[in-house]
């Protein structure tokens, strides 16, 4: 969805190298952006499928 409402430029991807090490333009860059969702996404979904399944396991087990 966001590669698709803010679609990278050109200039964005010439930019990355010098952009990945400064995290203020990490936001600017529409590449970094993309990467952050993507990362943060799944990073996210991950820590909450282990709280759940946690859950879950101790619900069944009746631990």
């Amino acid at each position: 969805m966001e590669a698709y409402q803010r679609p990278p430029t050109t200039k964005d991807f010439d930019a990355l190298a010098d952009d990945i090490t400064k995290p203020k333009r990490w936001f600017q860059n529409k590449v970094l952006r993309i990467l952050l969702v993507l990362l943060l996404t799944n990073l996210l979904s991950s820590i909450g499928t282990f709280i759940a399944g946690g859950n879950i396991i101790k619900t069944l087990f009746n631990f």
